[in-house]
C-alpha cells in the first residue's frame, strides 16, 4: 500500500514477463481484474463463473421441465429458484475462499484454484442436502398450494362482484342477462 492505494507487485526478471512488463501495479489495473490477480479479480472471476453458471443452468432447467411428461410452471419455477440459490451460495463460498487466500498467500494461482474448487464443492453439497431434503420438491409443493388459493380468492372476488354488478343493475331497474 502506497499513500492508501493498494498495489501488486511484481519479482523476478522483468524480461521474462511477457504479459506484465512492468513490476508494480494497481489493483484496479484492468489487466490485474481480467487475470484474477487480487481480491478485485477474484471477484471479477466468481462474478464471471457464477453469470455463465446461470446462462448454462437455467436453459437446461426449462429444457427438463418440458421435456418431462408432467411439468407445469410451478416445477419450473421451483426448479430455477432452488438452483439459482445454489448458484449463488457457492459463488459466495467460492469468493470468501478465493480471497481468504490471496490474504495468505502471494502466489496467484491458489486463490483462484480455492474459489473454483470451494464454489463447485459447495454446490455439489447443497444439490445432496436438496436431494436428501427434498427441499425443491417442497418448494415446488408449497407453490402449487399457493397458486390454488390465489385462484380460489380470484375465483370469490369475480363471484363477489357479479352478485354485487347483479344488485346495482336491479336496483337501476335493469335488466340482468342470464349467466351461462
Amino acid at each position: 500500500m502506497i499513500k492508501g492505494r493498494q498495489y501488486i507487485a511484481f519479482s523476478g526478471h522483468p524480461g521474462l514477463r511477457t504479459l506484465f512488463p512492468g513490476t508494480i501495479y494497481s489493483v484496479n489495473n484492468r489487466k490485474i481484474i481480467r487475470m484474477a490477480i487480487g481480491s478485485l479479480g477474484i471477484k471479477n472471476l466468481v462474478k464471471s463463473g457464477g453469470v455463465i453458471t446461470i446462462y448454462i443452468t437455467v436453459p437446461l432447467t426449462v429444457l427438463e421441465c418440458y421435456l418431462q411428461d408432467q411439468s407445469n410452471f410451478y416445477r419450473l419455477a421451483g426448479n430455477l429458484a432452488s438452483d439459482l440459490i445454489k448458484i449463488g451460495i457457492g459463488s459466495l463460498m467460492g469468493a470468501i475462499a478465493g480471497i481468504a487466500m490471496r490474504k495468505v498467500t502471494t502466489f496467484v494461482a491458489p486463490p483462484i484454484a480455492i474459489a473454483i474448487f470451494l464454489g463447485g464443492f459447495t454446490g455439489s453439497v447443497l444439490s445432496r442436502i436438496d436431494e436428501q431434503h427434498q427441499l425443491t420438491e417442497k418448494l415446488i409443493a408449497l407453490l402449487e398450494a399457493m397458486g390454488d388459493e390465489l385462484a380460489d380468492i380470484e375465483n370469490e372476488t369475480q363471484s363477489h362482484l357479479y352478485r354485487g354488478m347483479k344488485g346495482f343493475l336491479r336496483a337501476q331497474g335493469l335488466r340482468i342477462p342470464v349467466k351461462y
